[in-house]
């Protein structure tokens, strides 16, 4: 190789390396420009001296989206947030800031979605309300301000916040509109520096800070429904006989309410040497809210008696009459019929409430019992269930010299109303019996049929049909 050519190489070669680290240098320059372009949003100035508030959170009273058309929890309006954080300053105002794209103080902060409203807030209706015993938590700040998503509080004429804990609670608020995370950013001041906070981006001198995350989400829907109900039933069994004491038991169901008043072997017969009696019984379980009516109607495709009493003939002659619209004796010897109704009681520990006798079928006159007469339902004998019987028989019945019977077929009864188309117990619908005002739950009631001949009652069998009906008010 020529020296000339031997030159030029070496030349050349020493071109390369004498640029070779500039190159280096720019790769690191430039890769060091991309990280803080990357990094840089994150390191945001605080403010010389501030400290962050610890032990921060807001807990909101209503997480649901405003604006859904929903009524109460869940509706996100007229909600309270609890705010709560610790102190290293003595404060005199703060400021919180709702954004919608991030806590981070200092950084730009978005309006939050929606329809998130403030501005219900005033001085006079912000409610303010601290845990008890520490005087040096926020409590009675009469400053307050808000926009549309900033809340301002200053004590006013109130005490500075000297607590390390800080607990205090907003009304008022409404939510935002959608679904999703937001952001409180809080900072605190002194007195001196209260007045420089200008925006989000401009704090002025604050003493701390802090920034915590919210959630707005779809509130949890639950439907069950509950069906109205009404159970009755009537039968001729004691109900303390029953073996599930309700209307499914088998022999309840079983036993027919079919009465034969008459005393005497060996066929039950009717005079007027006494009153004979028998006893039927009734269950009732509604959730009507307005409780049920039992009303009765009588010669129900029986008889036509225009008083309400019993027939031979199938309403043609009615030599047993009923007992009237006011309630009185039966007194032996003077044909006779009527009702009595006893106080209701308890199927067991699970019945709920009472079903009152009307006036007319147990007045103040049924107070005063004798012999087996004054024993309660859940007393009864079996022989309670017997079809027939006499005061002196062991049916449990009223005694016919201290008690009043009713039997309501007065053409002057109560007037049916679109309320109540009830009226007398010849009538469609019926008179009422016994009734209650509020839903029941398995309660037993007792029906006692009393009636007596004269002397000059034609001889015959003397029927008549009468229907227990029940009607809830939902």
């Amino acid at each position: 190789m020529s020296m000339l050519r031997f030159t030029r190489k070496l030349q050349k070669q020493n071109s390369t390396m004498k640029y070779l680290p500039i190159k280096r240098y720019s790769y690191a320059i430039t890769a060091t420009l991309l990280l803080l372009s990357v990094f840089f949003p994150l390191f945001k100035p605080v403010h010389a001296g501030a400290s962050q508030l610890t032990s921060r959170r807001i807990t909101m009273s209503d997480s649901g989206a405003s604006g859904q058309g929903i009524s109460g929890v869940g509706g996100g309006a007229s909600v309270q947030y609890q705010v709560a954080f610790t102190l290293t300053t003595n404060v005199d105002a703060l400021v919180i800031d709702f954004c919608a794209n991030t806590p981070i103080i200092g950084d730009n902060c978005n309006a939050t979605s929606g329809s998130m409203s403030l501005t219900s807030f005033t001085a006079a209706s912000a409610a303010l309300t601290t845990a008890p015993n520490d005087a040096g938590q926020i409590r009675n700040w009469t400053s307050v301000t808000a926009s549309q998503y900033r809340i301002t509080l200053a004590k006013g004429t109130g005490a500075q916040a000297t607590s390390a804990s800080q607990v205090f609670t907003i009304s008022g608020i409404t939510n935002p509109s959608t679904r999703g995370s937001f952001y409180a950013r809080i900072y605190t001041y002194t007195a001196a520096n209260a007045a420089s906070y200008s925006s989000p981006t401009s704090l002025g001198t604050y003493s701390d800070y802090g920034g915590i995350a919210l959630a707005i989400n779809q509130i949890i829907r639950i439907t069950a429904r509950v069906q109205e109900t009404l159970s009755f039933c009537v039968t001729g069994l004691n109900p303390s006989l029953w073996t599930t004491k309700d209307c499914t038991d088998a022999t309840a169901t079983a036993t027919a309410p079919s009465l034969v008043l008459g005393h005497g072997t060996p066929t039950a017969t009717l005079d007027a040497s006494q009153d004979d009696s028998g006893t039927v019984f009734s269950q009732l379980s509604t959730n009507a809210s307005s409780g049920a009516a039992i009303a009765m109607r009588n010669n129900n495709n029986a008889n036509s008696c225009t008083n309400g009493g019993l027939s031979a003939d199938f309403g043609q002659t009615c030599a047993i009459p009923g007992v009237g619209s006011t309630a009185a004796l039966i007194v032996p010897g003077i044909a006779n019929f009527g009702l009595y109704v006893w106080n209701s009681e308890a199927a067991d520990a699970s019945s709920v409430g009472t079903v009152a006798p009307a006036a007319l079928y147990r007045t103040t006159a049924h107070t005063t019992f004798t012999t087996t007469a004054g024993a309660s339902l859940t007393a009864f004998t079996s022989a309670a269930s017997a079809s027939s019987g006499s005061n002196n028989s062991g049916d449990i019945f009223p005694d016919a010299t201290n008690v009043f019977y009713g039997m309501d077929a007065s053409t002057g009864g109560v007037t049916p109303s679109a309320v109540s188309p009830y009226n007398n117990v010849l009538t469609t619908f019926g008179h009422v019996v016994a009734a209650c005002t509020a839903p029941v739950y398995k309660i037993n009631n007792a029906y006692t049929f009393t009636a007596t001949a004269a002397l000059t009652t034609p001889a015959g069998i003397y029927t008549a049909n009468l229907d227990l009906i029940a009607t809830g008010t939902f």
